[in-house]
């Protein structure tokens, strides 16, 4: 006996109508999500043009098996096609996502490093000049150090991007000393950058 529409290809389409509208009714927006919805979009679409095709009560059509199996094909290959571009649209956007935070943490991490490797050098008692000198050299630029304060302990807080320009920033939390004073702990931002060289200053509005 041949298939029934209202059996087969009409159960089929409801559902993905219902499919569709919970994912519409979601404010998220990530490729996933949006890839999900193109795709019953496009399968909702097919699905309701082979409804048009057809005539009569569709609840109790009978269908052709060769009408069937075409409606399924068709439905199935326009699916298919969706989930292979959107496949391609959240591939292309997690290569472009993730070179782009590789990218930042990588410059991060370098600028921690660097402000971490120049402080210690401080707290050792050695002069912004001697950072120069080594195999990975840096221009350090800080009013206390160049005070002849003493360095006794820091702390990194923070690492990150600057938005406005891009600069990678370190705000710390130093415990410097000058001579004959007490101790005081001061809260400051590092400023990184690496072209030409590689230089660190203190942001003095920080």
């Amino acid at each position: 006996m041949p298939p029934r529409y209202c059996e087969t290809v009409l159960p089929l389409h409801r559902y993905m109508q219902w499919a569709l509208r919970e994912l519409s009714s979601t404010e998220a927006a990530c490729p996933l999500m949006c890839s999900l919805r193109l795709t019953l979009q496009n399968a909702v679409q097919v699905s309701w043009s082979m409804q048009v095709s057809l005539s009569g009560n569709t609840n109790t059509l009978e269908v052709s098996e060769s009408h069937f199996v075409h409606c399924v094909v068709v439905i199935m290959y326009s699916t298919f096609n969706s989930v292979v571009k959107g496949a391609g649209l959240i591939l292309a956007c997690l290569v472009i996502s993730g070179c782009g935070n590789g990218e930042e943490q990588a410059k991060i991490d370098f600028a921690k490093s660097t402000v971490q490797r120049s402080l210690e050098s401080w707290k050792l008692g050695s002069q912004p000049a001697d950072l120069q000198t080594g195999s990975e050299p840096v221009e350090f630029y800080d009013d206390d150090w160049e005070r002849s304060a003493k360095l006794l302990d820091f702390e990194i807080r923070q690492t990150y991007i600057e938005p406005s320009d891009g600069t990678a920033r370190c705000e710390v939390l130093l415990t410097v000393k000058y001579p004959k004073q007490e101790a005081i702990k001061v809260r400051c931002a590092y400023q990184v950058v690496t072209d030409p060289n590689v230089k660190v200053a203190r942001d003095p509005m920080a």
